[in-house]
């Protein structure tokens, strides 16, 4: 009270205290990190699920059956600094248990981690990372990774509300007999940004919405990512993702892998419900109730822009037809006539793809290829 914040003083309130006007502001006291070098510090964690944590080693958990920090009434809310560092050998063995990982639920940010030859089982929302995230995932990596569970199953995590961004996950064997599988993420509701999925082992999901990065985007902007990996479902099942519902955008993505299930299945996509633009998919797609190369069926208004894709699956590259996008013709073995339909040396020049942008977003080495994304690692 009486203090005179419009000539001497000065604050920026709820991020710090008062300063004086005209002098040079107080550094910030740098923020401290408790450092973990063994299994039995990282274990420790759980007692401080608001803490600032950073590995300074590299950890081999064989032996522990480790039991994941944080749960749905009390999440991990800290920050862990993976430092570069590897965590090798997480095992969990919690079939009848929700919200299995090496964390179980994420309020936090959890960054630079790659967690290795692992496997991971569980019900409900079970990923490499989170079971369930709200907080940020960033430059972490899975590798040679097994998951097992019932649904909403993702390498990285099984249901995001947060950000994950430049996350890769690298052989990941994920078996489920029910929806919701992915990849990278199980059910996503925010924003997935530069990350990737490539494996030699089958995505495999028992129910609707598997697919090769996600199996349901429920909203939020998916962009510059990609799956080359084989993806089997049941109903709506994506080379990319299973399912894009309303309220989603994607963009600058692609998908490699070869697609089967029983209806609703395409090479980048099972169903789109909103946006998509500038993708292509490269995988053939299973000839079945709802197939096509691209995407099984768009909603509404809502056709792909500015795509492509490339399948021996003879209903061509979707359901409903847009006018920028295309699929090349002569890598089916019947004769086709549609209006995307262009032949494999019209797909390999610029020329073709009328109004894309190929200064910032495509690329294309004519007459040796079809185009790509700009900033993503080649198909």
């Amino acid at each position: 009270m009486g203090w005179d914040f419009n000539d001497i003083w000065e604050i920026d309130e709820g991020l710090g205290y008062p300063t004086l006007r005209g002098l040079d502001k107080p550094g910030r006291p740098a923020a401290v990190y408790k450092e973990i070098y063994t299994a039995t510090e990282l274990n420790d964690v759980r007692n401080n699920l608001m803490g600032r944590y950073r590995l300074m080693s590299d950890i081999d958990l064989t032996g522990v059956n480790w039991e994941p920090l944080g749960t749905q009434t009390s999440p991990f809310c800290g920050i862990i600094d993976g430092n570069g560092h590897t965590i090798s050998n997480l095992s969990i063995d919690l079939p009848n248990n929700d919200y299995v990982g090496m964390f179980g639920y994420v309020a936090g940010d959890i960054s630079d981690l790659t967690i290795s030859g692992s496997a991971v089982s569980g019900k409900d929302r079970i990923g490499g990372i989170a079971g369930c995230s709200k907080g940020k995932i960033t430059d972490c990596t899975i590798a040679a990774l097994e998951l097992r569970g019932k649904t909403y199953i993702g390498g990285i995590t099984g249901d995001n509300y947060g950000q994950v961004e430049n996350c890769s996950v690298t052989e990941i064997d994920v078996v489920s007999n029910s929806a919701y599988i992915g990849g990278l993420i199980g059910v996503n509701r925010n924003n997935v940004t530069k990350c990737s999925v490539s494996s030699s082992i089958s995505i495999k999901g028992g129910g609707n919405d598997t697919g090769g990065l996600i199996g349901y985007n429920s909203s939020g902007t998916v962009s510059q990512s990609y799956a080359k990996v084989d993806v089997i479902g049941t109903t709506y099942v994506g080379g990319l993702i299973g399912s894009i519902s309303s309220g989603s955008m994607v963009e600058r993505c692609y998908a490699t892998g070869d697609v089967d299930g029983d209806s609703s299945i395409g090479g980048f996509a099972g169903s789109n419900g909103d946006t998509v633009r500038n993708c292509f998919s490269i995988g053939d797609v299973a000839l079945k109730t709802k197939s096509y190369g691209f995407s099984s069926f768009s909603t509404g208004t809502y056709v792909p822009k500015n795509c492509y894709s490339v399948s021996k699956n003879v209903n061509g590259f979707g359901s409903n037809t847009s006018s920028t996008s295309y699929f090349d013709k002569d890598v089916i073995s019947v004769s086709i006539t549609n209006t995307q339909a262009r032949t494999t040396q019209q797909m390999m020049q610029a020329a073709t793809y009328v109004g894309w942008d190929f200064n910032d977003i495509w690329e294309i080495d004519e007459g040796f290829g079809y185009p790509t994304l700009r900033g993503l690692d080649k198909p």
